[in-house]
């Protein structure tokens, strides 16, 4: 399974309350977690978290629930895109370099 860096979010993210920063970091490592189970983990009401969560949709804080694929398990390929800038006097040495990569 691929878990999500959690990021700095006080830092980042200004204007949110520390509950809000709480419930998103919940959200964040399973967004499947329901409203009555972050109430309980929170100590809220679940009318509160159910607000909170909603407010912070309308505000495009949360734009979407997502499922993470692992792309192995489900038979793809790891691609990745690379910017490399390179000396134009050393691109054919770079260039046989990255094709040795494969």
């Amino acid at each position: 399974m691929l878990k999500r860096p959690h990021l700095r979010w006080e830092s980042r993210l200004p204007g949110l309350s520390e509950v809000d920063i709480k419930i998103l970091e919940i959200l964040q490592d399973d967004c499947r977690t329901s409203y009555s189970a972050i109430a309980r983990r929170l100590g809220l009401a679940e009318s509160m978290v159910r607000y909170r969560v909603e407010r912070l949709r309308r505000e495009g804080v949360i734009t979407r629930f997502i499922a993470l694929l692992d792309p192995r398990k489900i038979g793809l390929n790891i691609t990745a895109i690379a910017l490399i800038k390179v000396d134009a006097a050393r691109l054919k040495e770079a260039s046989e370099r990255l094709a040795a990569l494969r």
